[in-house]
């Protein structure tokens, strides 16, 4: 009993699919298992272009032999070759089995796309965590050896001081060591881990520093990078109170202006000292800065730096 004659829609619908069954395999197999990996690696358009079209070629070809199998009417003279090189009809083949390997193409791509931007974000990450260690590495001997210097001093002259100082070197240490790996902390935590510092360098200007601080207290449980209010206060000890020779000054502001949170440092500077240094970002500390602020808050904040007579004001501006 025949179900189907050969005119039948089932028919045809199978002898179809079978005839574009190769020339699809060996497209998307082609495409997505060895020329488009390939193009990734080395970024060569010319070459990706001549590689689709050698494998279109070939699946076309695989084409046209399925269809001089699978649909007889349609063959040139009943010659193999005459049908095979039928110009017209190889041109227009590839339009019958392109689609689908063309949608494997672009779900490759953009699979690929996506994994590369995830890849190169983890390594952005891994790699601004390298430069966070490395800049507390930086930071810690000058000035670990100058406070253990100043406690030295303190414990032979049997001071008072003594055992708060080593609490604040105490806390500097275990916000190093431990908070500054997380991705945020609280705003008062960095705060009092600058405060603490502050203390300790106190030890050694004595009374000749003399720091002001403005904090808004309802600022104290937003959530900030760790380290990141640090290299202001680093830079006006080292550019600024580190080299007057006289009393020196630091005040410190931070507040809520609109969206944005607004922290400013404005330290003293002998007049006609040089402070390109302390301004245009040279030092690795800002360098550090200016990178983590563009990967952790990108187009969110705003670093403006003046410098004036007798003062140096660092001004940040970033959107929690």
């Amino acid at each position: 009993m025949i179900f189907y004659t050969s005119g039948s829609s089932f028919d045809y619908a199978y002898r179809n699919a079978f005839s574009r069954f190769p020339a699809e395999l060996i497209l998307y197999y082609t495409g997505v298992g060895y020329i488009l990996p390939l193009y990734f690696k080395n970024k060569n358009v010319r070459k990706l272009i001549i590689r689709l079209l050698i494998a279109l070629a070939l699946a076309t070809v695989a084409y046209r032999i399925g269809r001089y199998y699978f649909f007889p009417q349609g063959r040139i003279n009943n010659n193999f070759w005459q049908t095979l090189a039928h110009i017209p009809s190889f041109f227009v083949a590839p339009f019958y089995f392109i689609s689908i390997p063309a949608l494997g193409f672009i779900i490759f791509i953009f699979s690929r796309l996506q994994t590369n931007e995830l890849q190169k974000k983890e390594a952005e990450k891994q790699r601004m965590i390298a430069e966070v260690n490395l800049l507390k590495s930086q930071i810690q001997p000058h000035f670990l050896f100058n406070t253990l210097n100043n406690l030295y001093g303190l414990a032979l002259s049997s001071s008072d001081n003594t055992p708060d100082s080593i609490m604040r070197l105490s806390k500097i240490m275990e916000y190093m060591l431990y908070n500054s790996e997380r991705e945020q902390v609280p705003l008062g935590l960095e705060i009092q881990y600058i405060r603490d510092y502050i203390e300790l360098e106190k030890l050694r200007y004595g009374k000749r520093l003399q720091v002001s601080w403005d904090i808004d207290g309802n600022l104290q449980e937003k959530m900030i990078a760790p380290l990141l209010l640090f290299p202001f206060i680093e830079n006006a000890f080292k550019h600024g109170s580190g080299k007057a020779s006289g009393d020196t000054w630091i005040s410190i502001s931070l507040k809520r202006e609109n969206n944005f949170i607004v922290y400013v440092v404005v330290n003293s500077i002998d007049p006609g000292k040089e402070t390109s240094t302390n301004g245009n970002g040279s030092g690795y500390g800002l360098q550090n800065l200016y990178k983590r602020l563009n990967f952790v808050y990108p187009g969110k904040y705003k670093i403006e730096q003046t410098a004036g007579e007798s003062s140096y004001m660092s001004v940040l501006k970033l959107d929690l």
